[in-house]
């Protein structure tokens, strides 16, 4: 189910249906950062095109700036007509122009692409949609501002705690697993990301304690690896799935062109023990409302995007962080009585004139 049911707002609105639109994401370099926008825009607005583009300032000098907050009050004031908007757009911002019309949204993050946000969207009638706090301008000069674990907010419209997925403020699954049968638990490998290795010693190790959890409660284990795994990794999974075929339900081997759905390996599951080096995986399972146990490396370092959520997520009992080392000290049982809370989005404020959806509300803003 998604966030969002509908918009309010001039032009989103035709006989009580939405008008399918575009979502322009004004991406970064950073491919965490880009596809934590994806996901977010994805679920708000499941109708819409999401087309991903990169547009930057000519300068980022305080002069330029000043420049540019002129070009959009001026946009404003004549309400974004081409060619002019397409000229004022196109004397700010790196990359070329695209048109906006009122049926589009448009959504950024970070400081560097409040600017773009604002001259792309002003005199047209698009939605702005901002994650984190702006710097150089108001919360209230976005339509909504979206607040999460690494990028917080504290006038935002709406708080997420984890990624959205297709699940994301769903009920929770009306059939979940027998657990007065045998156990499956679902193990979901990433792979080496900013402040996280894995070394060939780590999975080593890994495999060891799968077999000890086999041993002690019977486990049956679904196994996944993904496109950062790497070779080595995976001809280690493939050699305990060898060795102990009686433990290992499926593996899925991303190196050897095996494919299945996150979701649908994680429906089969009770319990989830994840690398935690991807914010989305880690999204995936505590959203589908797992038991999730997240696995990180000796001596793991700070990730802006990950570690914040991480953190949100322990302090919440959303999900159980352990180094390896310390699942080896866990007693099976201990995994299996862990009270886990589920997770939820918070509308962080009432909002004015958006239809009746029960996560979260579209504050309209006059522009």
């Amino acid at each position: 189910m998604p966030l969002y049911q509908g918009l309010a707002g001039r032009g989103n609105l035709v006989m009580g249906t939405v008008v399918k639109g575009t979502v322009f994401i004004l991406q970064s370099r950073h491919h965490g950062s880009n596809q934590q926008l994806a996901a977010i825009a994805k679920s708000i607005f499941p109708e819409h095109t999401v087309m991903r583009q990169r547009f930057e300032l000519r300068s980022r000098s305080k002069l330029f700036r000043l420049f540019c907050r002129l070009l959009v009050r001026l946009k404003r004031s004549t309400g974004g007509i081409r060619p002019f908007a397409a000229v004022l757009s196109w004397l700010a911002l790196r990359h070329g122009y695209v048109r906006v019309t009122d049926r589009d949204v448009i959504i950024a993050k970070t400081p560097p692409f409040e600017y773009p946000a604002m001259i792309l969207g002003a005199g047209t009638g698009a939605r702005t949609v901002f994650l984190g706090a702006p710097r150089h301008f108001s919360t209230r000069d976005f339509d909504t501002v979206v607040s999460t674990p690494s990028t917080f907010c504290a006038d935002a419209d709406i708080v997420l705690e984890t990624l959205p997925t297709e699940v994301y403020g769903a009920p929770a699954k009306a059939t979940m697993p027998d657990r007065t049968s045998t156990p499956v638990w679902s193990l979901i490998v990433g792979g080496d990301a900013k402040g996280y290795h894995y070394g060939e010693e780590f999975f080593r190790l890994l495999c060891q304690e799968m077999e000890r959890l086999s041993r002690a409660l019977g486990i049956q284990w679904i196994v996944s690896t993904s496109p950062r795994t790497g070779a080595t990794a995976e001809t280690t999974l493939m050699a305990f799935a060898r060795q102990h075929p009686e433990w290992v339900d499926e593996l899925v081997v991303w190196g050897r062109g095996d494919r299945s759905g996150l979701r649908d390996l994680l429906g089969r599951s009770d319990t989830v023990l994840i690398t935690e080096d991807s914010a989305s995986m880690v999204s995936e399972a505590v959203n589908q409302r797992l038991r999730t146990v997240c696995l990180r490396p000796e001596g793991a370092g700070f990730n802006s995007l990950i570690t914040p959520l991480l953190e949100s997520l322990e302090r919440n009992q959303r999900v159980l962080r352990v180094d390896l080392g310390q699942l080896s000290g866990l007693k099976a049982r201990d995994l299996m009585t862990f009270e886990f809370r589920s997770t939820a989005l918070i509308p962080k404020k009432p909002c004015c004139g958006a239809w009746g959806s029960p996560f979260g509300m579209w504050r309209t803003r006059s522009r």
